[in-house]
């Protein structure tokens, strides 16, 4: 995992800048510190570290207030009645995110598939970047636009 990388690979003033970074955007603000554990334990279990999987589950209850049951829950996110609407919505995107993907298509593909899972949805425009991938370009990225099938266009 990354973050036991940095631990290992730094001096100890970089490191304590680091978790003091970290610390702050924990914090609450427009997202509250229980969503942020529980994307962070998504994300950390998605990408198979299992280390940043029991810390993030034990910052949930400890630091975020989730309740247990919630913490246990995590995997169950899409049907359990314990999350709402938005926390799995934004639990999709960690679970999406946090598996190994290396083409930005292929996650532009599958964020506009989670937003074309909710029956709302008719229309899903999802670009993506990756930053600084080429010296002599600032990105390098992808637009996917996907629309939900109509009767029409379904097999039948």
């Amino acid at each position: 995992c990354t973050l036991e990388y940095l631990v290992k690979e730094l001096p100890d003033v970089a490191v304590k800048d680091v978790v003091n970074t970290l610390q702050h955007m924990m914090d609450d603000g427009e997202v509250s510190k229980a969503l942020k554990f529980m994307v962070a334990e998504v994300v950390s279990n998605a990408a198979g570290c299992m280390y940043c999987t029991a810390h993030n589950a034990q910052n949930a209850l400890h630091i975020g207030g989730v309740a247990p049951e919630k913490v246990e829950a995590l995997w169950q996110f899409q049907t359990s009645p314990l999350f709402t609407m938005a926390e799995r919505a934004a639990l999709d995107l960690a679970l999406a995110a946090g598996g190994h993907i290396r083409l930005v298509e292929t996650l532009a593909d599958r964020i506009a598939e989670l937003a074309l899972d909710d029956a709302r949805a008719r229309r899903a425009e999802v670009t993506v970047d990756k930053l600084d991938v080429f010296a002599d370009a600032q990105s390098a990225g992808v637009t996917v636009v996907r629309r939900r099938a109509t009767r029409a266009q379904e097999p039948g």
